[in-house]
């Protein structure tokens, strides 16, 4: 019982810090049905790390679900949106409500329901700590020189139906030169970036929840295990843990691939996180683990819960909000499974 009793309160506090955190959402928000879908996002961004600010352009494709005179989106208390227009090129007013990290946008006509549209925001900020954070004390979007998150929990572009709203994207990033980046899809780099810069593009084409970026200085390591090429970015100090992670991931997603079938990609970035932000992080081809996490005796319950999302969350999703315990259960699930695997029924 005691066992049962741990496991269940572990799972309840990851279900809270890795996928909503509901205390920072209004009830009534999680209890509204959704009034629009967000298809796609294309997104032009570029980090500026001396000054931690973000400057970005992002073009969102929908379809409404309801006649709607007001359009609502999330998006970071500390990014304003300098200019917003609907597919006409008009210009759209926003009103910021900084409660529950929304911009409620006024329509000059409304837009019916079945009817599909673009609003293309401009929007820019500062992003150096867990102030004006969708999640109070979490540091979910951030732009610092060492170490920059840019969560899709963090609202770091405008956001509906968190966690929901399944959606393609294709995200340009430019960043100071020499800044490794990891993002969800295949990473282009330009072949004529700014001078002093690098330019990505990162297309992910299968909906899901593509819209984390993480950026800095890492040490980057390639291995390949039963055809999945895992890329591990970890800081120097830890470079040389690099290969047994990578080594434990491939052993992680082959288990996993026998009980589910194939990942969604043949790609995974085991990824080092600061510490003030969330213990583990998921993305499509993203498994992050904070910094604590990576040591010399490999942590592999942590990565095999943050590998499992790549299937309980990237590949399967909940439809409702009330059901995103379905996502959390299903990763802890697959944790403890895996422990079983290699420790067997008494680990």
């Amino acid at each position: 019982m005691h066992l049962i009793a741990r496991l269940v309160r572990r799972t309840t506090i990851f279900a809270a810090l890795l996928l909503f955190i509901p205390s920072a959402v209004p009830v009534v928000a999680q209890s509204t049905k959704p009034r629009l879908h967000v298809e796609d996002y294309v997104i032009d961004a570029e980090l500026l790390p001396k000054t931690h600010k973000l400057v970005a352009k992002a073009r969102v494709s929908f379809t409404t679900l309801d006649d709607l005179t007001v359009v609502v989106f999330e998006l970071h208390n500390g990014l304003r949106p300098t200019k917003i227009t609907n597919e006409k090129g008009q210009a759209l007013s926003a009103e910021r409500v900084t409660a529950d990290s929304t911009l409620r946008i006024s329509l000059p006509d409304p837009i019916l329901k079945g009817e599909h549209t673009v609003f293309t925001f401009d929007y820019e900020g500062l992003l150096s700590s867990a102030d004006d954070s969708p999640v109070e004390g979490l540091r979910l979007a951030s732009i610092n020189e060492d170490t920059t998150i840019l969560h899709y929990a963090g609202r770091w572009f405008p956001v509906s139906g968190y966690g929901v709203n399944r959606f393609t994207a294709t995200i340009h990033l430019t960043v100071p030169q020499g800044m490794k980046v990891i993002g969800s899809g295949v990473a282009a780099p330009s072949s004529k970036p700014p001078l002093g810069k690098s330019v990505f593009a990162y297309i992910w084409d299968k909906p899901s929840f593509p819209g984390t970026i993480i950026a800095g200085n890492f040490e980057m390591a390639v291995q390949n295990s039963g055809g999945v090429t895992i890329r591990t970015f970890f800081k120097p100090e830890k470079k040389d843990l690099a290969s047994a992670y990578a080594e434990t991931a491939g052993k992680e997603i082959d288990f996993f691939s026998s009980l589910y079938g194939p990942a969604p990609s043949n790609a995974i970035n085991i990824v080092e996180l600061p510490e003030d932000t969330l213990p583990i992080m998921w993305a499509p081809e993203i498994a992050g683990l904070a910094a604590h996490a990576i040591d010399e005796k490999t942590n592999y319950r942590l990565l095999a819960n943050a590998i499992a999302h790549q299937w309980w969350g990237v590949m399967l999703s909940p439809s409702l909000r009330s059901d995103f315990w379905i996502t959390e259960g299903g990763a802890r699930y697959s944790e403890v499974r895996y422990v079983e695997s290699v420790a067997g029924r008494g680990g």
